[in-house]
């Protein structure tokens, strides 16, 4: 089995064809107006080849290594799309989150995101 691409949107939708879209990609990680934060949605998306079945899970850990959302789901053998959507993610803390993708249970690719808080500016 070979992951060939991973990504990371704030959120996805499919339509009744089979067409999904991806909304918000997530490229240099997230900012939120201050922490602790909700992450409403997080869609990850994984690419596949396979010349079998597996099971794939997806996991996200906070910088401090507790797991805060995990999914899994069966990869059927050949090229292969698999969303994993996550709803109400808690970010307790501002710092590099990592997100783990695994395949048959070994760890296939880790994925940083860091998370900061917004920036506001004071009077001088």
């Amino acid at each position: 089995m070979k992951l060939t691409d991973v990504v990371l949107a704030e959120n996805a939708l499919a339509d009744p064809w089979g067409r999904l879209s991806l909304y918000n990609l997530i490229t240099a990680g997230l900012t939120v107006p201050s922490v602790p934060a909700v992450l409403r949605r997080l869609a990850v998306v994984t690419r596949w080849e396979s010349p079998t079945p597996f099971r794939q899970r997806v996991a996200l850990f906070a910088p401090d290594g507790t797991l805060l959302a995990d999914a899994d789901a069966e990869v059927p053998a050949g090229p292969y799309l698999q969303l994993a959507l996550f709803s109400d993610v808690a970010l307790p803390v501002a710092g590099t989150y990592s997100l783990v993708v695994y395949a048959g249970g070994h760890e296939v690719r880790t994925i940083p995101l860091p998370v900061a808080q917004t920036q506001t500016g004071g009077e001088t």
